[in-house]
C-alpha cells in the first residue's frame, strides 16, 4: 500500500507505505516546512517525543536489517530487524535465551546531546561527505547525524 499526503499548499508531503511487523509503517517526509538546521537524528527524536512511539530510522549501513532505534525518551539505539523477511519489520528478540538474540545497543543515552549539524549546512548532506558505517573515511560524515558514525565513537 502506497498512499500520499500533502499539506499547506505543498510545505509538507507524506508519503507511507504499510509493511509488516512493529515498525511496518514506513514514512517518508519532505517539504519546505521540515528543518534544515538539525539532523535527521535530532529531527527523528523530536518526533518520537511527540508521538510518543520508537521510531526506526537509516543506520547507513550496506547492511539492510540494521537500524537505529529512536526512543520517546530520546534514547537511540542500534537495532537489527527480522532477517528471514526483508519486508517484516520486527525487532530480533531481547531475549538471551532465544535463538535470534539480538539486544539493543544504547549508542546515545535519554537527554545525551547528539552532534550539531554546522550553521549554515545544505540541507542535505553533500554526497562526498556521507559515508557509510562499514566504509568511514577519514572526513566522511554520518549521513543521521552530521558527525562521527554513532557506531565508531
Amino acid at each position: 500500500v502506497i498512499d500520499h499526503q500533502v499539506l499547506s499548499d505543498g510545505d509538507l508531503v507524506i508519503e507511507w507505505i504499510k509493511r509488516k511487523g512493529r515498525f511496518g509503517l514506513d514514512l517518508e517526509l519532505y517539504g519546505p516546512a521540515l528543518p534544515t538546521n538539525i539532523s535527521e537524528l535530532a529531527f527523528m527524536r523530536l518526533v518520537a517525543h511527540a508521538l510518543g512511539r520508537s521510531l526506526l530510522i537509516s543506520d547507513c549501513s550496506a547492511f539492510g536489517f540494521s537500524w537505529l532505534k529512536v526512543d520517546p525518551d530520546g534514547a537511540v539505539s542500534e537495532v537489527v530487524s527480522d532477517v528471514s523477511d526483508i519486508d517484516n519489520f520486527d525487532l530480533l528478540s531481547d531475549d538471551p535465551d532465544n535463538p535470534d538474540y539480538a539486544p539493543d545497543i544504547l549508542l546515545y543515552a535519554p537527554g545525551e546531546p547528539l552532534p550539531m549539524k554546522p550553521p549554515g549546512a545544505p540541507a542535505d548532506m553533500p554526497s562526498h561527505l556521507a559515508g557509510t558505517c562499514e566504509l568511514m573515511k577519514p572526513g566522511q560524515l554520518c549521513r543521521q547525524n552530521w558527525g562521527v558514525c554513532p557506531k565508531r565513537r
